[in-house]
């Protein structure tokens, strides 16, 4: 009785703690996932790069390696609400985030190890059908993130350790969606933004050892602002509309 009423506790108050997480993919390590993401206060293998720079330190072999790839599958559909009858599928897709995690324990600066990660934190794809409903709100986005981190840590003693990375991030981003224009055929035109970026932050994080059973962590991530540049839009119009939209192409042409 008592771990009933426990597990029902638990799964009470976490529940105002749920939130979506928009563009955010959780999976920086097989381990870790299977594990519920306590990476912070554990040293699991390479992965801690990524949960805790400061746990590194504390690995049983010179060198670790581990890499991963997870398949994410989303199946949506949208239902009108009553009284409507009308349905629309996503496109169906397969999303491929990923991680690669490298370190290494010098022999002969004990206290020293070093690292470098290469992870996909942020990433999502969502397109549905251009002739859908919500065609104006959207048709299709995607974006795409990959974090590269180099990574060193200290070994303070037996029980602490300490470590930091640079956060160097690089992605792309799609935008398109329908305008509420219409041309001979009665098509509707686009409108598609798309661009590149980067940015810069790091990753930082304390590992504590208390005895062979016991071990706890605080890390920090900052955040990591990019800004697109060179980025574009194009708009597929009719013609006569053309001159109120910027870098057109058009659905049908011009006339001479």
């Amino acid at each position: 009785m008592p771990k009933r009423l426990l597990l029902f506790l638990s799964i009470t108050f976490s529940v105002s703690l749920l939130h979506a997480g928009g563009f955010q993919v959780n999976a920086q390590g097989q381990r870790q996932m299977g594990m519920g993401h306590t990476g912070t206060g554990l040293c699991l293998d390479a992965s801690s790069i990524f949960f805790n720079p400061g746990a590194i330190g504390f690995q049983d072999s010179k060198w670790m390696f581990n890499a991963g790839c997870t398949f994410l599958i989303p199946r949506t559909e949208y239902l009108e609400p009553a009284p409507g009858i009308y349905t629309a599928t996503m496109v169906h897709h397969v999303g491929t985030p990923f991680e690669v995690y490298a370190s290494w324990h010098s022999e002969k600066f004990s206290h020293l190890s070093a690292g470098v990660g290469v992870y996909t934190p942020f990433g999502s794809r969502a397109e549905w059908p251009d002739d859908w409903k919500g065609q104006f709100l959207i048709r299709e986005i995607d974006l795409k993130t990959i974090f590269i981190q180099p990574t060193v840590s200290w070994k303070v003693n037996d029980h602490i350790g300490i470590g930091v990375g640079f956060v160097y991030a690089t992605g792309d981003f799609l935008l398109r969606k329908g305008i509420p224009v219409q041309d001979s055929t009665g098509a509707y035109g686009e409108a598609t933004l798309n661009g590149a970026a980067s940015g810069m932050g790091f990753n930082a994080g304390i590992f504590f050892k208390l005895n062979e059973k016991w071990s706890a962590g605080i890390s920090y991530r900052s955040n990591v602002s990019v800004k697109v540049k060179n980025g574009t839009s194009e708009f597929v119009v009719p013609s006569a509309l053309a001159e109120y939209f910027p870098n057109q192409f058009y659905l049908d042409p011009p006339s001479v």
